[in-house]
């Protein structure tokens, strides 16, 4: 404890010397710039605009009295034609000045009237003599009056429990929505003289059913639904364009408890008609892919022009269907919307 407070005074003594004493600190005090009368006339009391339609008023007047001047000393003839020029240009030119003290006024106070920023910091002072407290000790001993806990929690590798909250996120209430995709698939080129059918709006199709022409031509056209556990055709008995023909009826089925999500749609240029549909199924409840063993209506080839809708989430379906033919055969085949269970 004696060498502590020995190298305390040490150290206090040589800070002494070369800082100084309190007696020896002087505080100098910036200067401050008083304002002038004019100051306190054109920056508080006045506003920079004021001087500017009073000066400007008075210039005005001027120029109107010297015109007037001007007038009567050539209606009088009282000098010729060079005195008058003359009198004109020095007159134009004091108006002229006028504008610009003017201008260079009302700047000047506009911009001494302007708060500016914040200037910089300055630079730090010398560093103060130490000052004396009699309540200031740091030579005895204290007593620990005053901690902060200590983490009692080491391990921090542990898992939260969630099943409860993934339970209650199975039996959420869930719901049909819908979302726009508009695609067409067949024929590229509108068709003018064909006629539409919208079917009803089912949350999802499972299957279709059409005639396929001795041509290789689908001349009739139906989706199929499940209802009440069993399948029915969406829409009209007769079908589309020759549902007389039933001379080769082709049927394509997703499996139980699913529904199309994409179609593949295969166009004959040369018949101008539709000649193979493909279908795609997932299942209703875990949206896995299910492809039926018989999946194609017609034929599909190399040589047709080809194109598909897609539903892309995983319990989405095709939906807003629609059907363009014309007498003969099925020409396009059209999709609003995908149906999503969510």
């Amino acid at each position: 404890m004696t060498d502590l407070r020995g190298a305390y005074d040490y150290s206090k003594d040589l800070a002494d010397e070369y800082i100084g004493s309190s007696r020896k600190t002087t505080i100098n005090i910036a200067k401050t710039t008083k304002r002038t009368f004019s100051d306190m006339l054109f920056t508080v009391i006045f506003d920079w605009r004021i001087i500017f339609f009073t000066l400007l008023s008075l210039t005005l007047m001027i120029a109107y009295g010297l015109m007037v001047v001007h007038r009567s000393l050539s209606k009088n003839q009282t000098f010729n034609a060079y005195g008058l020029a003359s009198i004109s240009f020095f007159g134009h030119i004091f108006i002229l000045n006028c504008f610009i003290a003017i201008f260079t006024l009302c700047y000047y106070f506009k911009k001494r009237g302007d708060q500016g920023k914040k200037g910089p910091r300055g630079k730090i002072g010398p560093k103060g003599p130490q000052g004396k407290n009699q309540t200031c000790d740091i030579c005895s001993l204290k007593v620990k009056t005053m901690s902060r806990d200590e983490d009692t929690l080491t391990d921090t590798s542990f898992e939260i429990d969630n099943s409860l909250f993934e339970d209650m996120n199975k039996y959420k209430p869930k719901s049909w929505k819908s979302y726009k995709i508009d695609k067409l698939l067949g024929q590229v080129e509108p068709c003018k003289d064909c006629k539409t059918i919208k079917y009803s709006n089912e949350n999802y199709v499972n299957g279709i059913i059409g005639n396929v022409s001795s041509e290789g031509i689908i001349n009739s056209f139906q989706y199929l639904y499940e209802k009440d556990g069993s399948t029915k055709p969406l829409g009209n008995a007769e079908g589309i364009a020759g549902m007389d023909d039933k001379t080769n009826v082709k049927k394509v089925k997703c499996p139980k408890n699913s529904g199309i999500f994409r179609m593949d749609v295969a166009y004959d240029n040369t018949k101008k008609g539709i000649s193979g549909m493909k279908i795609f199924c997932r299942d209703l409840t875990t949206g896995k892919v299910k492809l039926p063993k018989k999946h194609t209506l017609g034929n599909i080839e190399t040589r047709h022009q080809t194109n598909s809708v897609y539903c892309t989430n995983n319990n989405a379906y095709v939906g807003g269907l629609e059907a363009h033919y014309n007498d003969k055969q099925l020409v396009n085949l059209q999709f609003n919307k995908c149906n999503m269970y969510k």
